[in-house]
């Protein structure tokens, strides 16, 4: 995963004015980490498709700017639903392991 620092977000929310009383700096170095998904060297070897930022810092901040000023909790709120996601999709391989378990049991008394 990409990181960027607190002190390269103070720096790029003062080239792109952002009113840190409205959107505060936390939340604005936490928004650039996580769209910097978007970017060439995220984990996994994101596609061209998902790679929108070209690794520009600038337009990864522009991003983030986006959200906030659509919803100052946008980041915890995405979090919350990647944790439920998460969850279902865990709830889900575990049910296909538990179905699978059971024909196997069945296949052996037989």
């Amino acid at each position: 995963m990409v990181k960027t620092t607190m002190a390269e977000a103070k720096k790029l929310a003062k080239e792109l004015k952002i009113n840190t009383n409205k959107i505060p700096l936390k939340e604005f170095h936490k928004g650039i980490v996580v769209e910097l998904e978007h970017g060439p060297k995220s984990k996994g070897g994101i596609s061209n498709k998902t790679n929108v930022t070209k690794g520009s810092l600038s337009k990864t901040a522009k991003i983030a700017e986006a959200h906030l000023l659509e919803s100052k909790n946008y980041y915890k709120e995405l979090a919350k639903m990647e944790k439920k996601m998460e969850r279902s999709k865990n709830a889900m391989e575990n049910r296909k392991k538990n179905k699978k378990g059971m024909a196997d049991t069945k296949k052996r008394r037989k």
